[in-house]
């Protein structure tokens, strides 16, 4: 059976998940029965809770990963192979401009998230272009539902230039961007009226490379996300249908299979991204904080023609690490997400043997 990333709604795995559990409260008293219905619900906020978790605590290493990818002049093995000088300058920053300066753009971010989630919903009212992969019968079909992504990733792409250019911007100077700073500029990425240097790669060379990644991306991870699940789902056969069984053996492993999928696709295409922020922040003047020490800025000076051009000349004049810069923030990244799970594992463990003490008594 096909399968759906847990970023993009439930996954097949979760919809069995609450088939387990709706089964399992079948013929019960009515108390039993809402003790069923507490395991499904909070089983499901609880996963939503890790990744909003996740997603807001890793901020600041997103932040500074885009900053040293960005940075022609940073030195590469520094901002690749030293995780923890890399929470040395992250402090330096904070320090320098203030904590919230290292959790910039996250409003831009949410435009993204909107905006691919409006096309995606409208798209679906066609039957020939699925939102999901469930709903997919067909070769035809499952054409259209990559369509439906692409056209979600292209209507996104002005908007996600805006994000990543607010993301990386410095705020030594007090200036705070907001959720209408980055629609402005989507708009005015689309219709050209921004005014940049000579140098800036407009729309119609990003947006493809934009749509390329996400389109990547989302293959990645719905493929790594199908393995563990189907992995997972033939380890778990056997279960019955306890608390322990329907909270810690499928909520998890979904909860799991998100974070594991995200990661790999992230470290596969992490050069890719690199190339695309550079070509996205060039010419557009802005200034980003000092990678290397976390004290003053540095502007950010390329003169990439294209995604060919911005690649070789970045393997020359850096080598093959200059297009892994910032990973060393990615790997902090991992490890928080990492710490995440193993948190929620704890959570549900705890959880499912409460909810086998109540059923007991």
């Amino acid at each position: 059976m096909e399968q759906r990333t847990p970023d993009r709604g439930k996954s097949n795995g979760l919809e069995r998940a609450e088939e387990r559990i709706v089964d399992s409260v079948v013929g019960r008293t009515p108390q039993e029965q809402r003790i069923g219905d507490v395991e499904r619900y909070i089983g499901l906020f609880a996963g939503g809770i890790c990744l909003v978790a996740w997603r807001s605590f890793s901020r600041p290493f997103v932040i500074f990963q885009r900053q040293c990818q960005v940075n022609r002049d940073a030195s590469s093995s520094f901002s690749i192979f030293a995780p923890l000088s890399t929470i040395g300058v992250m402090s330096n920053i904070a320090s320098y401009q203030g904590s919230p300066s290292l959790w910039g753009g996250l409003g831009g971010e949410l435009v993204v998230i909107g905006m691919q989630g409006v096309s995606e919903n409208l798209l679906n009212e066609s039957r020939y272009l699925p939102k999901s992969l469930s709903d997919v019968t067909g070769v035809a079909m499952f054409v259209g539902h990559l369509a439906n992504r692409c056209v979600g990733f292209l209507l996104s792409s002005p908007f996600y230039a805006a994000s990543v250019v607010q993301s990386v911007q410095s705020h030594v100077d007090g200036d705070t961007p907001t959720v209408l700073n980055c629609i402005k500029s989507g708009i005015a990425r689309i219709f050209g009226w921004e005014s940049h240097s000579r140098h800036f790669v407009p729309l119609y060379v990003t947006a493809p490379i934009c749509v390329a990644y996400s389109l990547l991306q989302y293959c990645t991870e719905t493929v790594v996300t199908a393995c563990i699940n189907r992995f997972t789902s033939l380890a778990h056969t056997g279960d019955s249908n306890t608390a322990e069984s329907s909270i810690l053996s499928v909520f998890y492993p979904q909860l799991l299979s998100g974070t594991i999928s995200t990661t790999v696709s992230s470290v596969l295409l992490y050069p890719l991204q690199t190339v695309l922020h550079r070509l996205i922040v060039q010419g557009t003047q802005t200034v980003i904080d000092n990678t290397e020490s976390g004290l003053g800025c540095v502007p950010v000076h390329t003169t990439y023609s294209g995604f060919i051009d911005c690649w070789q000349s970045t393997i020359q004049e850096e080598g093959w690490s200059g297009l892994y810069k910032g990973f060393s923030s990615l790997l902090l990244q991992i490890m928080l997400g990492m710490a995440i799970m193993q948190a929620a594992k704890l959570f549900f463990t705890q959880f499912a043997q409460d909810i086998q003490t109540g059923r007991q008594q």
